[in-house]
């Protein structure tokens, strides 16, 4: 009875032996200096690691180690020096923490039940709360916050006061925050979610309503990025640290980005992440906007349909690229140019690859040289079938599932291209491949598929000193030579060429004819030009063509008059720009424009 007075809980024994081992670590102090033996420091060592040994916390007690936490006070924290108490200016009084002591604890005065539970990796928050337990037996319950000083000491005590609150009513806060199985699934499925796995995803997506050769675009971006720190992070966590450690590089090295005073490169090294010829040395800079970009997308993606959120005005990216001022990358102006000398030295060697290359390489040969005379896309009609060619009307059917513009049309074919087509359908009867016939006009080795990207066959080109030309160079020379000969710089003739997009134009209702006849305006102007490469290639065999003009006007004057049809004004205006090709300003633009 006598010891169950004097020790009536646990706290109380603990306080007990707290005050005991001062007063013993007092004593051997003072038996040290009494003596001048060096036996003290070695008696207390020992004698403290078997005391905390045999109580398994930290003797001080709760009560002695309140304080005001401010976050001043708390910049002091050491955990190799644990608090004991404050001095007269309030200020903390430490020992050195005995060994063996894993944490200790500070009390938040100003808020009963707070806690900071310091150790040697950081301190975190906590609250404490005696709650019954059963048979009437109490016990502590000890609850985490959150770590110090991501956690302030306000935001510390307005959750602890909510939790503490809760604690009081009997609710666990932590339990109330698992109650929901769904929530706790979601929160483990979010760490799985990252921003590689979004990309993934988020291409999966969009590839039903892009071309194929956004597609490859994106395939290959996701090759560039996948040991990238960015792709692993999950997307709920990103931060513009997290942006600026994977792009910040790429940027950096792409635009030779160099210190302003010194004048040094700010990144010597390029990252081992990125475009091929990025980690080469090369200075991409076209790609890695091009990556930044598809990862922006795909995060966007990500937490806009998949974690439920609409709002993404804070985004990483946004407020990452608001601070940058990177280069954009000049737009690209090379194009084959017939007037150039290395061009036509290229285009003579395209025309040998055709008849004397092997077997493949005249299948590449076959598709690069209609590329160059009609300036179609290259996945518009490298993947063309026999079925597509309407015989009667002389055309090329392009569907709309191969355009990037999902806008179909049809490509008129001269007596050249019906050759060239000829020839290579012969070729393919001829060629023993091992997988058999095939559908596709471009067909490769491998059964049912058509020849992939040709780069592998202009490099054997650039290895023979002919200059670096690349698919869209064929297109973006249609383009210019197409202006150059009408006059008009970004006209229609132009778009139509090219079958660039028209704002308000409904796919849906396109008709085969009204593609037809797009196609007879286009024909002269493909006629013409082909005329021009024919010369270039063979002088003797092909005259050099008239200008433009006399061209278009000795080919009306052998055509047949045209025919005023009744009734629609806009049939009439197709049908006048039909067999007037070379009428395209003013009235008649504007209705052609009004009917697309």
């Amino acid at each position: 009875m006598i010891l169950k007075g004097i020790f009536p809980t646990r706290l109380k024994i603990l306080r007990f032996f707290a005050h005991l081992h001062r007063l013993l670590v007092t004593l051997e102090h003072g038996f040290a200096r009494f003596s001048g033996s060096v036996v003290g420091p070695q008696f207390k060592t020992d004698y403290t690691a078997s005391f905390i040994a045999f109580l398994g916390r930290p003797m001080t007690s709760s009560s002695t180690l309140r304080f005001p936490l401010t976050k001043t006070l708390l910049s002091k924290l050491d955990f190799q020096h644990r608090w004991i108490g404050t001095d007269d200016h309030g200020q903390p009084v430490t020992e050195p923490t005995p060994a063996g002591v894993r944490e200790w604890y500070v009390y938040d005065s100003e808020r009963r039940g707070l806690y900071l539970r310091v150790s040697s990796s950081g301190a975190s928050w906590g609250v404490r709360r005696r709650l019954p337990g059963d048979g009437g037996r109490a016990h502590a319950l000890r609850r985490k916050l959150g770590d110090w000083p991501t956690m302030s000491v306000q935001v510390a005590r307005q959750r602890a006061e909510a939790w503490l609150g809760l604690l009081a009513d009997g609710q666990d806060p932590l339990l109330m925050l698992e109650a929901t199985a769904g929530q706790t699934r979601q929160a483990l499925s979010e760490q799985k979610q990252t921003v590689g796995w979004a990309f993934e995803r988020w291409m999966q997506h969009m590839k039903p309503t892009s071309a194929a050769g956004t597609h490859v675009d994106r395939e290959l971006v996701k090759q560039w990025m996948a040991s990238s720190p960015l792709f692993a992070r999950p997307c709920r966590a990103i931060t513009m640290d997290d942006i600026e450690a994977t792009f910040g590089p790429m940027f950096g090295y792409a635009s030779d980005q160099r210190d302003p005073v010194t004048k040094e490169a700010l990144y010597a090294e390029p990252p081992t992440w990125g475009p091929q010829s990025l980690q080469e040395g090369g200075r991409p800079l076209a790609s890695v906007w091009k990556a930044y970009r598809y990862a922006k997308a795909a995060w966007t993606w990500q937490i806009q349909s998949l974690l439920r959120v609409e709002d993404v005005s804070a985004s990483p990216f946004r407020a990452w690229q608001k601070g940058k001022k990177w280069p954009k990358p000049p737009p690209r102006e090379s194009r084959l140019d017939v007037r150039k000398g290395d061009d036509q030295a290229w285009m003579r060697a395209l025309w040998a690859a055709r008849f004397e290359g092997a077997d493949t390489s005249r299948v590449l040969a076959d598709l690069l040289w209609l590329l160059s005379l009609w300036g179609t896309r290259i996945d518009e009609v490298a993947q063309a079938q026999w079925g597509d060619w309407n015989r009667e009307q002389d055309l090329l059917v392009v569907p709309v599932e191969r355009t990037k513009t999902r806008r179909g049309f049809m490509v008129p074919l001269t007596a050249h291209t019906v050759e060239v087509l000829e020839l290579r359908q012969a070729h393919l009867q001829r060629w023993k491949r091992p997988t058999g016939p095939t559908d596709f006009i471009f067909a490769s080795r491998v059964k049912g598929q058509p020849v992939k990207w040709p780069y592998s066959f202009l490099r054997r080109l650039e290895a023979l000193g002919m200059p670096k030309i690349r698919p869209h160079d064929l297109r973006r020379g249609v383009a210019s030579d197409t202006a150059r000969m009408t006059g008009q710089r970004g006209g229609m003739i132009v778009s139509m060429m090219l079958n660039h997009a028209t704002p308000g134009t409904d796919v849906g209702q396109v008709t085969s004819d009204y593609l037809a006849d797009k196609a007879e305006i286009l024909r002269p102007h493909i006629e013409a030009r082909e005329a021009v490469f024919l010369h270039v290639l063979d002088p003797a065999r092909y005259p050099k063509p008239p200008e433009f003009g006399a061209f278009m006007g000795a080919r009306r004057a052998t055509a047949p008059a045209p025919v005023k049809p009744e009734g629609d004004p806009l049939a009439a205006a197709l049908a006048f720009l039909k067999s007037n090709p070379d009428a395209v300003g003013g009235f008649m633009q504007d209705l052609y424009r009004k009917d697309e």
